[in-house]
């Protein structure tokens, strides 16, 4: 649905993401954004800015992201939506 017509139900969609990592784990753990073939790894201080909408206000494809999953450790994350 790229004109996030549920969304809007809810309050609006979220613009703006941003991923902080807070603990590192061990091994494992990376964001993964498979439509641009990055993968982020999960490193206590660092984090991510992306837009969730292009200009158009629309869902962003490359927007997608999922964490791969944690092999050994903690991973520790903040996210602050905008």
């Amino acid at each position: 649905d790229h004109n996030n017509a549920n969304e809007m139900k809810n309050g609006g969609q979220r613009y703006v993401t941003i991923l902080m990592y807070l603990k590192t784990p061990i091994r494992g753990g990376s964001t993964h954004f498979p439509e641009v073939g990055v993968a982020v790894p999960a490193i206590e201080g660092n984090a991510i800015l992306f837009y969730n909408l292009n200009y158009h206000f629309e869902t962003d494809p490359h927007a997608l992201h999922a964490s791969y999953p944690v092999e050994e450790g903690e991973k520790w994350a903040a996210v602050k939506w905008m």
